[in-house]
């Protein structure tokens, strides 16, 4: 976060902002309800789904790499 300082915590300046991490989850409200004008309600929940699976298991995986990296 050194090359970013206003993305950076203001309690631990390794970790992203929690306005960062807010901004992010309030998005997500409104990128379903832009998108739901095109795209049907079924087909949006399991893209929804499908986006937060993906990034959830590369999260995991990058978890992982972590530990071992060390």
């Amino acid at each position: 976060m050194a090359k970013y300082p206003l993305l950076g915590s203001s309690q631990s300046p390794e970790e992203l902002s929690l306005t960062v991490k807010g901004f992010v989850v309030a998005l997500l409200p409104v990128l379903s309800l832009l998108l739901s004008k095109w795209v049907n309600a079924e087909v949006l929940a399991e893209l929804v789904n499908a986006v937060f699976g993906a990034v959830g298991a590369c999260l995991v995986v990058w978890g992982i790499i972590r530990k071992f990296k060390k």
